[in-house]
Formats: structure tokens, sequence, C-alpha cells
């Protein structure tokens, strides 16, 4: 069924800054519909060619456009909101960038506003103040482009603490322009590049790195895409206003290509049992004997559920060039990275510091060191030996430190051979509550018990 969409770009939102806790807004739409936070952009991974192939559906061989010079793009490929208007669709745009408007053709947009306001950092307060005002219009499509992320970006580097204040504030503007736009519109969240210390232009995965989060009533809650593309928006967009795609796009609609998020981790989960990295139990095993190891010790739910993940980088980054015959020395904040849009900081953030809490133990406790097993000393040593006493000291500080330590108490425990299995349906349903009522399919339930 046809519906209205909002398509909102942020300019430099890299998908590692997303949490539930910093952009509360942006990761509830995202559970209210579908995401892939492993997207990527084109090269080169600058404003201008990326939003031209954001609006435009193809690569920058093809458009013409390679750095941030403002002019026109080449081709014959007609951007989204061209291809809307001339199907008949009512469209309007919201753009503080001159040159980004450039992208769009002459008659692309009923109701278009645009000025170069210079990068302004209340910039953001005004493009959301007037996209309220064209949404009250009720047009078929609405583009709208926020640019504060970016800026800090530039000015202090994209992971500054700069930069994380303004991801929440660009989440506080989401959450106005998702009330504007009203339950029944469908929303497309998206952008154009990530970063890397303070500039985009580098081709590294943190700058190629980026997301979609888009929740229409055709997309299941808690429904994720493994892999998209910048070039996937136009088709997307075309798809949910009920129009064929252009046939010069290049990419595809995401629309009925997703699958419940809980359901991949359950699959990751179960294909643990093939994995050892030198322990005596398979990593399936020992997941679920943490899990049970937390419960038991009196850990909360959140930190049971991080006892049952904790190793799940191991298996997301087992083909590349940095796994070992002990698994991946970085697994903890691979699998952080991956679960941190989707589930609480206090399941992610003891999992993302559970490896700096054995560095931590072996250097504040003396008789640790022995209780660890042959594979656990291993990977101390690949992963940076004891903390120093500065470096113990701050990790002591940290918010989750506690939870970390005790999560890795658990973990150590965890490698008791033939020990008998934990149900882990439980845990799947708990996962499952945390994302949403409604993310999984009861077979996904039934494959675990």
């Amino acid at each position: 069924m046809p519906e209205r969409v909002l398509v909102i770009s942020v300019d430099g939102l890299a998908p590692r800054a997303i949490t539930p806790e910093l952009m509360p807004h942006l990761c509830g739409l995202a559970r209210s519909g579908g995401a892939c936070f492993t997207a990527r952009t084109v090269i080169p991974s600058i404003t201008v060619p990326a939003h031209a192939s954001m609006f435009r559906g193809v690569d920058p061989a093809t458009h013409g456009l390679f750095d941030n010079t403002p002019r026109p793009p080449g081709g014959v490929a007609p951007s989204f909101l061209a291809h809307a208007t001339a199907a008949g669709r009512s469209t309007a745009s919201v753009l503080c960038w001159t040159p980004l408007d450039l992208l769009l053709e002459h008659d692309a947009v009923c109701h278009r506003t645009a000025w170069a306001a210079g990068y302004d950092p209340n910039d953001d307060l005004t493009v959301t103040a007037r996209t309220v005002e064209a949404l009250e219009l009720r047009p078929d499509l609405t583009l709208s482009y926020l640019v504060a992320t970016d800026l800090a970006g530039h000015a202090s580097g994209w992971d500054s603490d700069q930069y994380r204040a303004a991801a929440a504030s660009i989440d506080a503007r989401l959450g106005e322009l998702f009330d504007a736009a009203g339950p029944e519109t469908a929303i497309v969240v998206t952008t154009d590049h990530g970063g890397s210390g303070h500039n985009h232009f580098d081709p590294v995965p943190d700058t190629l790195e980026t997301f979609v989060v888009a929740r229409s009533s055709r997309i299941a809650p808690g429904s994720w895409w493994p892999t998209a593309s910048i070039l996937d928006i136009a088709p997307t967009v075309a798809d949910l206003l009920g129009i064929e795609p252009s046939s010069e796009w290049v990419g595809q609609s995401l629309t009925g290509r997703e699958s419940a998020w809980a359901d991949e981790v359950v699959r990751l989960i179960e294909s643990m049992a093939a994995e050892s990295y030198g322990e005596r139990v398979d990593m399936l095993s020992h997941s679920l004997q943490t899990a049970a190891n937390v419960r038991h010790a009196g850990g909360d739910e959140t930190l049971q559920l991080a006892g049952l993940l904790h190793d799940i980088g191991h298996v997301l980054g087992q083909h590349t060039d940095a796994a070992t015959e002990w698994g991946v020395p970085g697994h903890a904040e691979v699998g952080a990275r991956w679960l941190q849009q989707w589930l609480p900081a206090s399941v992610v953030e003891p999992i993302r510091l559970h490896v700096a809490a054995k560095r931590y133990m072996v250097a504040v406790d003396p008789g640790y060191r022995a209780e660890l097993s042959p594979a656990s000393i291993a990977t101390l040593e690949q992963q940076g030996g004891p903390l120093t006493a500065d470096e113990a000291a701050a990790f002591g500080n940290l918010p989750f430190a506690e939870a970390a330590v005790l999560l890795r108490r658990c973990d150590d425990l965890g490698k008791i051979p033939d020990a008998p299995p934990e149900p882990p349906a439980s845990y799947r349903e708990l996962l499952v509550q945390m994302v949403s009522d409604t993310t999984c399919t009861r077979s996904g339930v039934d494959r675990l018990t």
C-alpha cells in the first residue's frame, strides 16, 4: 500500500555513535521498523557526491561528481523527488546548503525550501521548523537534511565528546520530526558518510560505514538488513510511495528483503557450537555457562544476556584478517559495536569491557593470573597484557567496570567440559523482550528450545 514518506539525511552520523542512550528516538525508530547499521556509502565519501548518489541511485562514475563543487550532476538518472513528482506525487524539500539543492532538478519539488546558511550551528533548528511546516501541507514525499554531526566531526573529531553532544542534539530534532510526521508516515533516516579523526575523505571503514533506518507499515518491527548501500535509498523511497523505480537506478529497494534481527542473533549463537578457540568447551556451551554463572552470582537479566553474548564478536569477525587461532583479539569491541544500537548499555558495555576487565584484574589481583586458562593467558598478551597503574585506576572509575568484572569472573568459570547445557530459550525470550515484544517469530524461539 502506498504511504507518505519522510526522508531525513543526517550529515556525517557514524553508526558507532548510535546507542539507545544517546539517540533514543533513532534507535526507537529502528526497533519499530528495520535497520542496517553496517551500510556503505560511495567513494569518494564526500557530501555532494554521496548525496548525489543517495538522491539519484547511481555511483559517482555515473553522475560525475567527485567533490563539493556546487553544480548539477550529469547522467540521466532522476532524483527520487523528480521521479515521484513525475509519477503525480506531491513533494517537499528542506535543505540548508545550496550545493545539495543543485542536485535536484529544477522541477523536482513542489514545495522547495533551500538557503545558504554556511553551515550555521543553528541550521538544524531552522531545518526542523521548516520541515514541520512542510509536513503540515501533507506532501506524499518530504526530504529534510540535518548537519550538526558533520560540523562537530570536522571541528572536534568523530569520536569526541562534542560529536556525541551533536548526535544527541540531532536525535532531539529527529524526535520532533517523527512527531510531526505522525505514525502513519513511512520514515527513512540515513547518512552520507561516517568519519575518522577530523575528516571523512579517507576510504577507511569508519568513514565508509553508514546506516539506514526505516519504519513502514510493510516492515515488521525489529527487522534488519545485513547489508545496504546508499544506492538503495532511491528505490526504497519509490517502493514505499508505491511507484516503480527508475530503470536508471543501480540499487534496489530494501523493503521485502528484511528479516528479524533477533533471528540473526540466534543464528550467531547457534554457530558458536562449531568454535572453541583453544578452550576445552565449544563457545556455545561456554556462552551458556557464562550466562548461567551470572545468574547464580546474582547478576540481573541484562548482565545475564551480556554473558550469553560476550563472545559474539569472535563469530562476527572470524573471517577477517584480525582472526587468529585464539579467535579475534578485538572481539569485545566488534561484538559491542554490532549490538549497541539494539540493546541497552547495561548489556553492551560489560561486553565491550570484558577483555579490559581481564587486563585490569591481572593488574590489581596478584593471584588472578594463575586462575586463567592457557587460552586466556595466551590472549592476554595479544590484548596488551596487564593494565598500567594509571590505566587500572581509570578502568575502575568507568560506569560499568563492576559489571564487567563480574562478567569476567563468570566468563572464567564457564569452561567446564560436558557441563549440563542450560536451556537457551529463556535467554532468547529475554533478547526479544529487550528489542521489542514483537520482533521474533515463533519458529525462531522453537529453534533454540
